[in-house]
Parts: structure tokens; C-alpha cells; sequence
């Protein structure tokens, strides 16, 4: 399982660069936005670009027939994907963590904001929650018949996650904000929730993919 893991940290090479791109676009258009909205947002979409590279990859090059030919079993190909988004998260946060770092030695123009520990486990909350979607959906449709709901599914993130920080911005308090308030407020309670989630997608995921006629 562990061979599988690295596979899908080692295919994400060539995809790198266009990261990397991406979160130089994303911090300069969003940098109006609050600088933890803006390093959270960017993070989580560094997760969700490996996640998509993966499947990508191994349905262009038609991995699954190979590794279905291994001594490894379907279970332990999906709960390695899995596996792959905790890994995912820590490359993630520390390339972003150094990013911020060479942004403040070099002086750049924008407002330099480090993790604290609650940005660390809202960015672990948003990715297992996306991956929580996302990989029940490929496993069963694939990654071409199933890409435009999955990215639906990350702008639609990506929009709850502005309009939120707007609200935050405001005075007025009402029943929508303060049950907002109340969450963020026990984000570890949220975390607990998101794991709950996560290891049920897993589980239904592997019946989905155990069941599945491979083409």
C-alpha cells in the first residue's frame, strides 16, 4: 500500500509547475480577500488539483488494469487514495508555509499571513470533505464523466467560502452568522465531524469500487 501512496505523489511531478502557477494567480486576484480566507482557499485547491491529477492520470493511462493485475486488492488501492490526501494536505501546507516565507524575504507586495493551528485544521476539514465527495464519484462514473460535477462541487466551496468571509467582515448579526460563529468557534468538534465523513466515504467507496466491472 505504501508503494501505491508514493505512485500518486510521484505522478503529480509534471502537474507541479501548474500549481505552482495557479497559487501565484490565486493570491494576487484574491489578496482583497482576508489573508487567512486567501492561504486557506489556495491550499485546499493545491489538494484538489493532486486528488483530480491522480485519477486523471491513471484513466489516461488506463492504471487500473495494471494494478488490478497485482497482488493488491481493490480495498487497499481506494483506502491508499485516501491515505494520499493526508499526504497531500502536509505538501501542501508546506509549500505554501515556504511560499509565504520567500514572499516576506523577497519583499512582495502582499500581506504575509503564517498557519496558526485553527487555519491547519480548517484546510484538513474543506480537503476531507472534498475528497469525502469526490472519490465515491470517480470510483463509480470515473474521472472524465464525473470532472464537471467535482469541479461544480470546488467552486461552490470556493463561493461559500468568500461569501463567509464577507459575513465576517460585517456588524450586523443575525441567526445565520451566529450559527456560523458557534461553529467556528469549535472548529476541533467540525474536525471530528469531517473524520466521520471521511471514513464513511471510504467505506462506501470501497464497496462502489469492489463491485465494480472494470472496462
Amino acid at each position: 500500500m505504501f508503494n501505491l501512496i508514493v505512485k500518486d505523489i510521484l505522478v503529480q511531478k509534471r502537474s507541479l509547475i501548474a500549481i505552482l502557477i495557479y497559487l501565484l494567480i490565486c493570491t494576487y486576484s484574491f489578496k482583497s480577500m482576508p489573508s487567512g480566507t486567501v492561504l486557506g482557499l489556495v491550499t485546499v485547491t493545491m489538494v484538489f488539483f493532486f486528488i483530480t491529477g491522480c485519477y486523471a492520470y491513471d484513466e489516461r493511462n488506463k492504471s487500473h488494469i495494471v494494478l488490478n493485475s497485482l497482488p493488491i486488492t481493490r480495498r487497499e488501492l481506494i483506502i491508499s487514495k485516501y491515505i494520499s490526501v493526508i499526504i497531500y494536505n502536509i505538501i501542501a501546507l508546506s509549500i505554501m508555509t515556504l511560499f509565504m516565507f520567500a514572499a516576506k524575504f523577497l519583499n512582495l507586495p502582499l500581506t504575509i499571513h503564517f498557519f496558526t493551528l485553527k487555519d491547519i485544521v480548517n484546510v484538513f476539514i474543506t480537503s476531507l470533505l472534498l475528497a469525502s465527495f469526490m472519490f465515491p464519484v470517480y470510483s463509480k462514473f470515473g474521472f472524465t464523466k464525473s470532472r464537471v460535477i467535482t469541479f461544480i462541487t470546488y467552486f461552490t466551496f470556493f463561493t461559500i467560502a468568500n461569501i463567509l468571509s464577507n459575513i465576517s467582515d460585517k456588524e450586523t448579526i443575525n441567526i445565520f452568522s451566529s450559527l456560523l460563529q458557534t461553529l467556528s468557534n469549535n472548529t476541533y468538534i467540525l474536525l471530528i465531524i469531517a473524520l466521520l465523513i471521511y471514513f464513511l466515504s471510504m467505506y462506501f467507496c470501497i464497496k462502489i469500487y469492489v463491485n465494480k466491472e472494470l472496462d
